[in-house]
């Protein structure tokens, strides 16, 4: 009978242990969530565009010129109205104020904005 009771007790430690542990791991893996990583953003003038490798460059009046990708699920802006990612390729753009803001890691464009309307 004490056997028992002893090891129902120590299923009840085992158990509660388990539960804490997962808690505590469970409010560690969730700290950085919710979290907006801040994207990398480039404003100047539209210096090339390479419709084959579907790249756009972006010169600023300071630093290096940056070439982003773009795709699918760029967002894209001529002129204040959204436009497509082909428009974007096809246009005669060059010269023109843009700005992009693209992950930095992978330099793929999340949003590329051109025009005359860049804020």
């Amino acid at each position: 009978m004490i056997r028992e009771y002893l090891s129902r007790q120590a299923v009840v430690v085992i158990l509660t242990t388990a539960a804490l542990a997962l808690l505590v791991c469970t409010a560690e893996a969730s700290k950085g969530k919710g979290k907006k990583v801040k994207q990398p953003r480039v404003e100047g003038t539209l210096t090339a565009v390479d419709a084959v490798a579907k790249t756009v460059t972006i010169t600023p009046l300071k630093g290096a010129a940056v070439t982003v990708t773009v795709g699918a699920t760029t967002k894209v802006e001529i002129n204040d109205h959204d436009a497509t990612t082909t428009a974007l390729l096809n246009a005669a753009l060059i010269g023109q104020p843009a700005e992009a803001t693209y992950v930095a890691a992978t330099r793929a464009a999340v949003k590329v904005e051109v025009g005359t309307d860049v804020d």
